[in-house]
């Protein structure tokens, strides 16, 4: 909350945080975020997932004027610029992804008199001035440029996941080019409850243990989700399950996801194949996966500590369709697609067939006889 006002002082001023209050999650002692990648110290799946998990356990403990999508503008620009508590979060060939969850309305503030009790002319209920008082806040426009500005012109995607106050309702549970219906429902008008100080729930859900969940129409957010596109999805935060709300945003990702191989392979017009390798450079000394055939020139390379095995991924199959374009492969292994037949623009893709199994933390290589 603003300068400490309406009895929450402080905050966090987008600084990403480390876990719950009082907490020490295990390896956040020094960072702010979780990482994978083969410059760090070896982490597992299982270790970030129990990271994870502790770190997302924040609590509803916070100010009631929830800046939910400013305060990620903030986390990602001002805080993310060097010498800041954020610096080296984000980097310039990923993929951003926001996933923002909340049982009440969006409510960046641009006036901070919003937060002032009993100030003249405004709801005298401080949670509702989100819903009513609606003059004080940020335009979503404004958000939403706020988000878009983070990246460079060139930069990768960014997407955003909301999981808010929307009905259970696949007119309201879409992306956001495909949105625009949810705010013509009822339910997502804000209307006064029945209790003093409250909104008519877009949604409710009945607990475990019997209690009634309500969330308020985040009208705001389908608002955002609409500017965004295809870029954006929305999800309920009524339903029981978030499983699939989850699967859609790893969906929403994986649509933007465009792995370009930095060289052009030599692809021999007539078999659709080329003259190099890809192995599967396993962390380890066991048998290769299935599918995979030990390297019979070079088993195994040196990892240091130990020896780790070197597995050949077979190359797919395929055949012409047309003049120099291959059709999709026959059989499994790995293929080679060059830009003018990714239909992404100097993109060189090496893919794999979905029925090849990568193990986790293995490193992939493409290995050709001559220099590329």
């Amino acid at each position: 909350c603003e300068h400490g006002l309406w009895s929450y002082d402080g905050g966090d001023r987008g600084c990403l945080l480390k876990g719950p209050p009082r907490v020490t999650c295990a390896g956040m002692a020094d960072r702010r975020w979780l990482e994978r990648n083969d410059g760090t110290p070896w982490y597992s799946l299982d270790d970030m997932a129990r990271d994870f998990g502790c770190i997302a356990q924040l609590g509803p403990d916070g100010c009631g004027i929830e800046q939910q999508i400013e305060s990620v503008r903030m986390a990602l620009a001002e805080r993310s610029a060097p010498g800041e508590c954020n610096e080296g979060f984000l980097r310039p060939d990923s993929i951003l992804g926001i996933v923002l969850i909340s049982d009440e309305e969006e409510c960046s503030v641009a006036d901070p008199t919003i937060f002032v009790q009993n100030a003249p002319g405004l709801n005298p209920a401080l949670n509702l001035r989100c819903f009513y008082d609606q003059h004080l806040l940020i335009p979503v426009n404004r958000l939403v440029d706020g988000l878009n500005a983070v990246r460079g012109p060139d930069a990768p995607p960014t997407v955003v996941a909301m999981i808010v106050g929307v009905p259970i309702d696949p007119v309201c549970e879409t992306r956001g080019d495909t949105i625009a219906g949810c705010l013509l429902r009822e339910d997502m008008r804000y209307r006064p409850g029945r209790a003093p100080g409250t909104v008519v729930p877009a949604c409710t859900r009945t607990m475990p243990e019997g209690s009634i969940s309500e969330a308020g129409p985040g009208r705001r957010f389908v608002e955002a989700a609409q500017l965004l596109g295809d870029r954006a999805l929305v999800r309920s935060i009524c339903n029981a399950d978030w499983r699939p709300a989850m699967e859609a945003v790893l969906e929403l990702i994986q649509d933007e996801v465009r792995v370009c191989f930095p060289h052009r392979l030599q692809l021999d017009p007539d078999t659709c194949m080329t003259d190099c390798e890809v192995v599967e450079v396993l962390r380890h000394a066991g048998e290769c996966p299935a599918g995979h055939e030990p390297d019979p020139d070079r088993p195994f390379e040196d990892g240091g500590s130990e020896l780790w095995r070197r597995c050949i991924i077979p190359q797919a199959t395929r055949q012409l369709v047309a003049p120099d374009v291959c059709g999709a492969p026959q059989t499994s292994g790995w293929y080679y697609v060059p830009a003018e037949q990714s239909g992404i623009e100097g993109c060189n893709q090496v893919l794999v067939t979905d029925d090849i199994e990568l193990e986790e933390g293995s490193i992939l290589r493409v290995e050709c006889p001559a220099r590329l």
